[in-house]
């Protein structure tokens, strides 16, 4: 099994976050070929003030509602599939 951990300096623009996160796993998955690619913590907002991050926060759905999640967590989904690499992050 092959691992790759990705180092980020996220920010607190989501979008940016959410692009650079794609971008680098990308290139984890090009230059490594992993079967996992682990994200910090808070890869997909850091910083800002107390509105900015509640602005950024997203609401999980209830276990099997089948409901759509926020865009880091449908950002997720066309990730993981590539070559079936499985993408771990906080969400």
């Amino acid at each position: 099994m092959r691992i790759s951990v990705v180092q980020m300096n996220p920010g607190a623009g989501k979008d940016e976050n959410i692009a650079q996160a794609r971008r680098l796993i990308g290139e984890a998955v090009e230059a490594d070929r992993p079967d996992i690619v682990s994200l910090p913590e808070v890869w997909d907002s850091l910083g800002g003030d107390r509105t900015v991050r509640n602005a950024n926060a997203e609401v999980l759905p209830a276990k099997g509602s089948n409901q759509p999640g926020g865009p880091a967590r449908l950002n997720r989904k066309p990730m993981t599939m590539p070559g079936r690499v499985m993408v771990l992050g906080r969400i």
